[in-house]
């Protein structure tokens, strides 16, 4: 389990990540059971920050005891995060198209380690979070990218902004 905290200490959130070990740590598979941040926390970017640590331990399994967070050498992850907002029929929407036609098609990207999608029904927010074992597989799935995020908009008639980082470090506990 990863904890995210408020200045005074307090828990903010948390995500609990289940794994399952294989002699070869890139072979291993993981699975995030539970992502919680408290409604006090949200829309500060802790769900981000747990979800890109939960991505970083479980990729980089025994050489996170040696480096002491994410893998240094030849482990560095990258991820992808389209932000989605609508009403909450068009949610609804967004939600269905993105397990019935988006998962099964993005299983397909080359490089592809991780997808998440989370939704903020109050607020009309979806977001699909990528995790990418390179730099050059994540640009390689771009036109992929492309074609499922013209055809989200065209679906649910809401706009998709998409943002990329690196995963620099994490903070496992």
């Amino acid at each position: 389990m990863i904890r995210e905290y408020d200045p005074d200490g307090a828990v903010a959130g948390f995500v609990g990540v289940l794994a399952r070990v294989v002699p070869e740590p890139d072979e291993g598979q993981a699975y995030v059971s539970d992502l919680v941040v408290l409604s006090a926390y949200r829309r500060r970017g802790i769900g981000r920050a747990l979800l890109e640590g939960a991505a970083t331990r479980s990729r980089c399994s025994s050489r996170c005891a040696e480096s002491g967070g994410a893998a240094r050498e030849g482990g560095a992850m990258f991820a992808r995060i389209g932000t989605w907002q609508g009403s909450a029929e068009e949610l609804e929407r967004w939600i269905r198209r993105s397990r019935e036609e988006v998962k099964p098609d993005i299983q397909k990207d080359q490089g592809l380690t991780a997808a998440y999608w989370l939704a903020d029904r109050e607020a009309g927010k979806g977001m699909i979070v990528t995790l990418w074992a390179s730099a050059e597989a994540m640009r390689a799935s771009e036109e992929a990218r492309l074609k499922r995020q013209a055809a989200t908009t065209a679906s649910t008639g809401a706009k998709v902004t998409t943002e990329r980082f690196e995963i620099v470090d994490s903070l496992v506990m």
